[in-house]
C-alpha cells in the first residue's frame, strides 16, 4: 500500500463503521461502461458515481486520478 492509500484509509478508517449506500458489482460494472461519456462531459469519475448512486462522500467526489478513485470505492465497501 503507498503513502497515499494509507493516508485515505486512515483518514477514513471511523466512516467504515457508519451505514452508508452500497451498490452491486453488476450496477458498478454497468456505471464504469456509462462513465465513458460523463467522462467525455468534463466529470470525474468519483464525481459520476456519486452523482448516479446518490452518495454523498466529499473526498470520494474530489479525486481526480481514477485509479485513487476506484481504490477509494472498493476500499470503503461502497460494493457488496
Amino acid at each position: 500500500m503507498n503513502h497515499f492509500h494509507a493516508q485515505v484509509m486512515n483518514a477514513m478508517a471511523g466512516m467504515l463503521s457508519k451505514a452508508k449506500k452500497t451498490v452491486t458489482l453488476e450496477q458498478y460494472e454497468q456505471f464504469k461502461k456509462e462513465f465513458v461519456f460523463e467522462k467525455l462531459k468534463g466529470k470525474r469519475m468519483g464525481q459520476a458515481f456519486c452523482e448516479k448512486f446518490e452518495i454523498s462522500d466529499y473526498m470520494l467526489s474530489n479525486l481526480i486520478s481514477e485509479e485513487e478513485t476506484e481504490f477509494l470505492i472498493k476500499s470503503l465497501g461502497y460494493i457488496k
